[in-house]
């Protein structure tokens, strides 16, 4: 896969996620993806769908996110890499970081991990 495409699905993808989208952010991923997290590794379409509900009807549901910066963005062949910030009416997140990697304009492997603190 080109850099051109991987880039593509990152905006898509991003942009999905940004405006709540959750058909949209699963549109990029298979029944093969698995989406590894501090917690453990989410694999296939009905567990990476269950997390993405959660994160946008919850901490990420667009109508309560104040900010979202992308820190660093790194596309390179089939791999892509995000660190951002973020804050919420719920969470502060002071870094995030996201790896893929796209094949076939799919996320095959996604990585996460950020330091969140609650707002309570």
């Amino acid at each position: 896969m080109s850099t051109k495409q991987t880039a593509a699905m990152l905006v898509r993808h991003l942009e999905a996620f940004r405006t709540g989208d959750v058909d949209g952010v699963m549109q990029d991923y298979t029944e093969e993806s698995a989406f590894y997290t501090p917690d453990g590794v989410l694999k296939g379409l009905e567990a990476i769908r269950r997390l993405f509900e959660g994160y946008l009807t919850g901490p990420f549901a667009p109508d309560i996110v104040e900010s979202f910066e992308i820190l660093r963005e790194d596309c390179e062949g089939e791999i892509a890499y995000v660190v951002w910030k973020a804050s919420t009416a719920a969470i502060e997140v002071v870094i995030g970081s996201d790896t893929f990697i796209v094949r076939d304009g799919k996320i095959v492997y996604q990585t996460f991990v950020g330091h969140i603190i609650p707002k309570n």
